[in-house]
């Protein structure tokens, strides 16, 4: 009786087996959830500065002010992971200028799984 009591009572190897299969577990799903927040700090910063690259347009500037302001800011920023492309288009549509500015990033999911993220936005 006295040794299934030991056995009962010394469970200290149960809980660092548990630990050594949970742990790598919780830092993998905390280190997604730092991307998916960088992501989205990343798109909400491009989609602002989309919107103030078409409020300069519609104040006059011309496409490579536009497209020199649209590069400073992101450069500031520190969070975006590569060198942006910046499209500007203009369009005649029935004595109207539209300016289409779209600015898209690439970017590394921890560091091999590339995608796209891209803002557009309009101005007359």
């Amino acid at each position: 009786m006295n040794l299934f009591q030991n056995l009962k009572h010394n469970q200290s190897g149960s809980a660092v087996t548990g630990f050594a299969f949970v742990f790598p577990l919780i830092i993998l799903l905390a280190l997604i959830i730092v991307q998916f927040i960088f992501i989205a700090i990343n798109y909400v910063s491009i989609s602002f500065i989309a919107e103030n690259s078409t409020r300069l347009a519609r104040l006059g500037y011309s496409d490579t002010q536009i497209l020199f302001h649209s590069n400073n800011k992101i450069n500031n920023l520190s969070l975006i992971a590569s060198h942006p492309r910046i499209d500007i288009q203009n369009i005649n549509l029935k004595n109207k200028n539209l300016k289409i500015i779209k600015i898209e990033i690439e970017y590394k999911i921890l560091g091999f799984k590339t995608f796209n993220i891209s803002s557009k936005s309009h101005a007359f």
